[in-house]
């Protein structure tokens, strides 16, 4: 007569079938949770941009004197903030006024996933490491970007890599991963892609 249960062997071959799938599905999951990272800062990125924009078509009441919404992207830095420039010296040419005068007010805080980056800012002929977006009060926005280089096409796109799954991939695949956040100055549109 046998006797209920399972042998040891029956147990051994189920457990080392359950390390083996483990062993396929994890980096798997690991994979699909960095690409996660990587989407979710490309939203962020976007509503930041469209928050400003939001901001600088909304009234305004009180005596307080706002030039402009602002947000800086830098591909040294793993976080950026959107803030409100009031009591600016005006400046022709610039929403925010003269730089350095005024002041400036953090409204938003936004962090990267401790793996994702802009790798670069460009308008598909020149880069730069760091760009303000500013957005203008009024019922039509005005638009300006100041960089530490020279932009001047009209759409200007952040390049997002997440390190984490393009560090051993060798350069066109891992470009082939990034998301990229478009800000295009004629209409003032944000679209997030792969390129």
């Amino acid at each position: 007569m046998k006797r209920p249960g399972v042998t040891l062997i029956e147990l051994l071959v189920t457990l080392t079938v359950s390390v083996i799938l483990l062993a396929i599905f994890i980096p798997a999951f690991r994979t699909f949770e960095e690409k996660n990272n990587l989407t979710q800062a490309a939203q962020q990125m976007r509503n930041a941009l469209l928050r400003s924009h939001g901001f600088a078509l909304a009234p305004r009441q009180g005596s307080l004197q706002i030039n402009c919404y602002a947000i800086t992207f830098s591909t040294t830095s793993t976080e950026y903030d959107v803030v409100e420039v009031t009591n600016a010296i005006a400046q022709t040419g610039s929403p925010c006024g003269q730089t350095g005068t005024g002041n400036v007010t953090v409204i938003d805080r936004n962090f990267f996933a401790p793996s994702v980056r802009i790798i670069a800012i460009s308008d598909g002929t020149s880069g730069a490491t760091s760009c303000q977006f500013q957005f203008g009060l009024g019922e039509v926005v005005a638009y300006d970007m100041l960089c530490d280089q020279a932009l001047t096409g009209d759409k200007i796109a952040l390049q997002l890599r997440n390190t984490r799954i393009n560090e051993s991939s060798d350069p066109q695949s891992a470009r082939q991963l990034d998301q990229f956040v478009t800000f295009n100055r004629v209409t003032g549109t944000v679209t997030i892609g792969e390129q």
